[in-house]
């Protein structure tokens, strides 16, 4: 499944904009996991995280998208910990809106590759015996620009 960011920040309150605009969050990921981490319970040092604008502008499309994930985006720095927890929560009720997904339906030989600066993927659970086979490759990065 495939959420249209540039769409999920289109489609934002202006009230939301103005809290986000300017302002970075703190993304944390452990790969061994599928919840969200709990804050108070890790220490960043032993896990992989950085700072990313919310809102970034694609490189190549001059598009303004949203870079958070239900997942991954932790906190918003600076922010009192439960106005940030209540806004990350709305974004990613707001991106993940049925509305705003493409879901893949599979077959043999399919291909699938996606922007990760204009869209966040997830899947939903398969059956252990059949294969799945997903490589990440990166063809071009460079610093984020919110």
């Amino acid at each position: 499944m495939f959420a249209n960011m540039y769409r999920a920040y289109d489609r934002l309150p202006n009230r939301l904009k103005e809290k986000i605009n300017g302002r970075n969050v703190l993304q944390v990921h452990d790969y061994k996991r599928v919840e969200r981490l709990d804050p108070a319970k890790i220490n960043l040092a032993e896990i992989l995280h950085h700072e990313h604008p919310i809102v970034i502008t694609h490189p190549r499309t001059g598009r303004k998208a949203l870079f958070v994930s239900r997942l991954i985006s932790m906190s918003i720095v600076g922010m009192d910990r439960q106005e940030s927890e209540d806004i990350l929560l709305e974004l990613a009720d707001l991106s993940e809106d049925p509305s705003n997904i493409y879901e893949h339906r599979w077959g043999v030989g399919d291909l699938v590759i996606w922007d990760n600066l204009a869209s966040i993927h997830a899947r939903k659970d398969f059956p252990r015996e059949e294969p799945r086979l997903m490589r990440r490759l990166v063809v071009m990065g460079q610093k984020l620009v919110g």
